[in-house]
């Protein structure tokens, strides 16, 4: 699977190529590794190294606690933006969306973020989906999770 993220507007922080490949645990079961470089943010100050085991899933979030995460999870995508920023001035809108996948081979996914939205392209629009989101602070972090092979980033420059 490959994911490419669209990002309008300023994201802070570099993030390496990520890497993702399964594992054999001993019993046998199938597990995907994420490996991530990040530079600068490394505990002593420079670069480092970050693995992730665990869900499919690309979240952005920033250090006053509002995140934005989407992913797969047994056979349903979604986007789940009930942390993502202002969501009280409707009782619904803190949700988490979802889509059924229907057994859909998900080969690429094309994210794209700007200030007050975010949609999702999985193989080229056979799914799609798209929601609007209202943090009050610029996403600052962005976390890979359970994803395989070719992963790009492109950011954008604020256009107004």
């Amino acid at each position: 699977m490959k994911v490419i993220l669209i990002l309008i507007g300023p994201l802070m922080g570099e993030h390496g190529s990520p890497d993702l490949f399964p594992l054999q645990t001993p019993d046998g079961e199938q597990k995907w590794v994420l490996f991530v470089s990040i530079n600068p943010g490394g505990p002593n100050g420079g670069s480092a190294t970050q693995y992730f085991i665990g869900d499919f899933s690309v979240t952005f979030e920033n250090e006053f606690g509002e995140s934005l995460v989407i992913g797969k999870k047994e056979d349903e995508l979604f986007i789940d933006r009930t942390k993502s920023g202002l969501t009280d001035f409707n009782e619904g809108f803190a949700s988490i969306m979802k889509a059924p996948i229907s057994g859909l081979e998900i080969n690429e996914v094309r994210i794209f973020l700007d200030r007050s939205s975010v949609e999702v392209f999985v193989n080229d629009g056979a799914l799609v989906m798209t929601a609007l989101v209202f943090p009050e602070h610029s996403y600052s972090n962005l976390l890979f999770n359970r994803f395989e092979t070719e992963n790009k980033r492109y950011s954008q420059k604020k256009i107004w």
